[in-house]
């Protein structure tokens, strides 16, 4: 049985096991109190969202690349983050004006690497 069935079943149970109407009333206004709850904590995270992306947006976005641990790497995920990290350098160059306006990009201390 699929959740949402389950949760609907139960959902139904708990509705008919009602001694009266008014405690049924009950149940239902406790439940849509719940909703609007979820709902409003989602707008919020929403909201937060939003403001964290504009301001990523404004300000730039920082990178930190933590390269201790690169003793534990394989050559195959070293190869792969210098992949990454060049693509990233490029698109530094070439987009630097339209996206990457004052973000930067910081390594962590290498002991013994590379």
């Amino acid at each position: 049985m699929k959740e949402a069935e389950r949760k609907r079943k139960e959902w139904e149970e708990r509705l008919s096991s009602c001694a009266s109407e008014e405690e049924r009333l009950k149940l239902i206004e406790s439940r849509r109190e719940l909703r609007k709850e979820r709902m409003e904590k989602r707008a919020e995270e929403k909201e937060d969202k939003v403001q964290r992306l504009s301001k990523a947006k404004e300000f730039g976005q920082n990178i930190v690349i933590d390269l201790e641990f690169a003793d534990l790497m394989t050559n195959s995920e070293i190869q792969s983050l210098v992949q990454q990290v060049s693509f990233w350098l490029f698109c530094v160059k070439v987009w630097d004006f339209f996206v990457f306006n004052n973000g930067f990009m910081l390594y962590s201390v290498c002991v013994g690497c590379f």
